[in-house]
């Protein structure tokens, strides 16, 4: 299981330093490939995701593509929110 966690986080990562470069075409398969195998390893709501989902977002947003950008920050504001009302504070 922790190779399958941290090979996502390398794609992630690599994805980043892509967008940050704006190398979209580059960055776009490396973050959506990372997301995909969170999802498949962890499930579609583990609070692990969120962090994958906000990325690629961001990425869609400076590419303009807002309404996905949109679809994934609800989504991670959902999965925060459920993560949140599960485990509350002390």
């Amino acid at each position: 299981m922790i190779y399958f966690f941290y090979q996502p986080k390398y794609l992630n990562v690599a994805g980043e330093l892509a967008r940050t470069l704006g190398r979209y075409g580059e960055a776009e398969p490396l973050l959506k490939l990372a997301l995909e195998i969170w999802e498949k390893v962890l499930g579609p709501n583990h609070p692990n995701l969120v962090i994958g989902l906000l990325n690629y977002a961001y990425m869609l947003r400076e590419m303009e593509r807002g309404e996905e950008a949109d679809r994934l920050e609800k989504r991670a504001k959902a999965i925060r929110e459920k993560h949140a009302q599960q485990n509350p504070p002390n």
